[in-house]
């Protein structure tokens, strides 16, 4: 049987950048989502609305001025018993200025402003989750992408590996007439070929998600940089950093709040308001024919509901039912974001462990491999564990490509739940 050697595997390094000119790097990516994505845009002017609400609401103290000017041509006709008919025609006009100042409404103004405060903050905490989840879907589309750009990379060494075992069976078949090896190298090729048909189909769905997130072309990316510094040593310390930062809570907490203050309006619009009123007519000819007149009115209005069938008695225990409500969300937010927190822990933590493992299965693999090359040119080992073997390291290397995306994904996540986005 012709003896030929196959060349041993060089195991390269992972993720190894292609090119590193132009390189698209995550924070490229990061700055693209919130400079350009439609729905960050659509996020800016949703808080800049509701900044403006505020405004909105302050000026419940200030005093409003009306102006109101009144030209009139009018022609009167009179007739008494048995006189002639009297036609009078009268051309004036009537201008009249009005200013009224909200002393004291019970505190319901005072309440409104901060409502409308508590409510713009929880605007910008849930548009900040909103944000910082279309930040993280770029982030996985940007790892989804390096995945099966690494994938179809090794899918093309194991077509080329597998070409070169079909090469040496065709070659052994010319001397033993025997088919089998060639059968066995050819169906493994064939498998071959069909897998880096699939990973090419996820690589272009990969791009496709990537373009329609970040409106660019996934060219030449480049391995983020894991910073472990902020990830905590242990889950108790980062569950802490959890609770004090995650911008989920913080939104939680200010819907306690802004119900609080529904609550102090509702109990305010029972008690009695006083505004000042103060006005300015001027009239010429209008009200009486050849007569100026100016007329100044100062007046303070105390208006008290004494009764209204207990609506708003009923409108007030019903706020302080919602606000027992938000109480209760907000414990289930916690208990929440503390599950999504210690999973992410455990996965980033654990697959740190796993990639560890895979590195020495990689080469433990390749090891075994180059032994069984060995043993079948000396006849101790068939072409079945050739490919075998291979086989074993095309899927150990595929499996630590892909320990790394988890192990990044979890990172992100775990970046994201504790509300450090912004440090990348």
């Amino acid at each position: 049987m012709l003896k030929i050697k196959l060349s041993k595997l060089v195991c390269i390094s992972l993720f190894a950048t292609t090119c590193l000119l132009e390189a698209t790097s995550l924070n490229n990516t990061v700055h693209e989502i919130n400079t350009n994505n439609t729905q960050i845009k659509s996020i800016k002017y949703s808080n800049e609305a509701s900044f403006k609400s505020i405004n909105k609401t302050q000026a419940l103290y200030k005093p409003t001025i009306d102006l109101e000017v009144v030209g009139e041509t009018k022609k009167t006709k009179s007739q008494l018993n048995n006189n002639s008919k009297n036609t009078v025609n009268q051309t004036g006009y009537n201008t009249s200025v009005k200013l009224e100042q909200l002393i004291w409404d019970g505190g319901l103004s005072d309440s409104k402003i901060s409502g409308s405060k508590y409510s713009h903050q929880l605007n910008l905490l849930n548009n900040k989750v909103k944000s910082n989840d279309t930040v993280l879907e770029g982030i996985t589309a940007y790892l989804e992408v390096l995945k099966y750009i690494k994938r179809v990379e090794l899918a093309d060494e194991n077509v080329l590996k597998n070409k070169e075992h079909l090469k040496l069976a065709m070659e052994n078949e010319k001397l033993t007439n025997e088919a089998l090896e060639t059968y066995q190298a050819k169906a493994k090729l064939h498998l071959a070929n069909k897998i880096r048909l699939d990973e090419i189909e996820g690589l272009d769905i990969a791009k496709s998600k990537y373009k329609r997130i970040t409106n660019m072309k996934a060219t030449n990316l480049s391995m983020p940089i894991v910073d472990s510094g902020l990830v905590p040593s242990t889950l108790e310390s980062f569950i802490k950093v959890v609770l004090t930062n995650n911008d989920e809570i913080k939104a939680q907490k200010q819907s306690i709040l802004k119900q609080d203050a529904l609550v102090s309006q509702k109990a305010s619009s029972l008690k009695p308001s006083i505004k000042f009123n103060f006005s300015i007519n001027h009239d010429d000819d209008l009200l009486a024919k050849d007569t100026v007149q100016d007329n100044y009115s100062a007046r303070v209005i105390l208006k008290y509901n004494l009764y209204n069938g207990d609506a708003g008695k009923t409108a007030s225990k019903i706020e302080k039912i919602f606000l027992k409500e938000e109480k209760a969300k907000l414990e289930t937010t916690v208990n929440n974001i503390i599950e999504k927190a210690s999973s992410e822990y455990s996965i980033y933590k654990n697959s740190t462990k796993r990639i560890l493992e895979l590195k020495y299965y990689v080469e433990e693999n390749n090891n075994i491999f180059t032994i069984y090359q060995s043993q079948f040119e000396g006849g101790t080992k068939t072409f079945s564990d050739i490919l075998d073997a291979w086989t074993d390291v095309y899927n150990a290397k595929k499996m630590l490509s892909d320990e790394y995306i988890i192990m990044n994904e979890a990172y992100f996540n775990i970046l994201k739940v504790s509300s450090q986005l912004n440090k990348i």
